[in-house]
């Protein structure tokens, strides 16, 4: 192209099954990133409570869900290809200038070193407008998302190319903790269903953990401070070496049931239950189950959708009412967990 400069030192190929670390330009932003990221860290603990700190601030997403178009408009001094661009702007006065004009957010780059940004641009930028400010910067570790929200940031940019696929998917999950958006930059349809994919992964761990999904489904043990789930057994269910004798009998009143040490069985009117393996173990857990035949389950109420009813204490009507999003989420994560081996027992059920 006419008056376009190429600023890769090195081709930026990517395989198609495998990740590799970037090279050229880009390889030297993220190591540069990794350096400031490293030295954050002796404030982290501030950089966190400061986040948690920080009020309501416009959302991205919806800010750009509008029936005309939605334009981020962008605070930006330099660029590796373009040197200076406008090093003695106001981002005060600019940010003012975009909001009069109709824009529906505001980019702010804050790399210091190619770009000349400066968290001092967001800040200014945030205190001058009410748009949601998108913070533009090579995000590499948590330390700069806490960052990023104590500033004044609404989301983030998460570049799909400079990240492993575990670093995306922890960086998601951090910025989801901390309330702050995410916006991920692809190159291509492939890096964009890989994004999607590990996007809906982080949801569904977010889901399974507040959930509460550990405390029944993974087997409990006695730790230092008292009763802890054994996460080398996640999601496992029953342990199948654990045998249950008869259970007690329950009296009518205040005492209708019981529940095993490892929290993983119970009695009570219905019978004798035990939580089930839901790692994706093929022969003992839900490997086999397909995305269907989950949602099925969750919805109805029932094994495999057609089966016995699913036995207290498991609160399927509440999780019924999730969307299907929502727990196509838990499936994707359900199937990413380390499978466990692990034959649950058949509940028993009350005659």
């Amino acid at each position: 192209m006419p008056n376009s400069k190429d600023i890769r030192t090195i081709p930026e190929t990517q395989g198609k099954s495998r990740w590799t670390p970037p090279r050229g330009t880009l390889g030297e932003l993220v190591a540069s990133a990794d350096k400031r990221a490293e030295g954050l860290l002796s404030q982290q603990s501030s950089l966190e409570r400061w986040a948690a700190a920080v009020g309501e601030r416009p959302g991205l997403e919806a800010a750009l869900r509008r029936v005309d178009v939605a334009l981020i408009a962008e605070i930006k001094r330099a660029s590796p290809s373009r040197g200076a661009i406008s090093p003695t702007l106001d981002p005060r006065a600019q940010a003012r200038a975009y909001e009069k004009g109709g824009a529906a957010a505001i980019s702010v780059l804050t790399e210091p070193q190619r770009f000349t940004g400066s968290n001092e641009d967001l800040e200014a930028a945030a205190a001058a407008c009410k748009l949601p400010i998108l913070r533009k910067d090579f995000h590499v570790a948590a330390v700069q998302l806490y960052e990023a929200r104590s500033i004044g940031a609404s989301a983030a940019l998460l570049i799909a190319r400079a990240l492993s696929p575990g670093r995306f998917k922890l960086l998601v999950n951090v910025a989801r903790q901390i309330g702050l958006e995410v916006l991920a930059e692809v190159r291509d349809e492939r890096e964009l269903e890989e994004d999607v994919k590990q996007q809906q992964v982080a949801r569904g761990q977010y889901l399974v953990t507040i959930g509460g999904c550990n405390d029944c489904h993974t087997p409990w043990k006695m730790g230092a401070k008292g009763p802890e789930p054994d996460m080398s057994r996640m999601l496992s269910g029953h342990p199948e070496h654990v045998p249950m004798p008869a259970p007690p009998k329950s009296a009518n009143g205040a005492w209708l049931w019981s529940g095993a040490a490892t929290n993983t069985a119970f009695a009570g009117p219905w019978g004798v239950s035990f939580a089930r393996n839901l790692t994706p173990d093929e022969h003992t857990g839900i490997g086999i189950w397909s995305e269907e035949m989950f949602i099925n389950t969750i919805r109805s109420g029932k094994h495999w959708g057609v089966s016995r009813p699913i036995l207290p204490p498991m609160p399927w009507f509440n999780y019924a009412k999730m969307s299907d999003e929502d727990l196509r989420s838990v499936y994707a994560y359900l199937r990413t967990i380390k499978p466990v081996k692990n034959q649950v027992p058949d509940a028993v059920l009350a005659q």
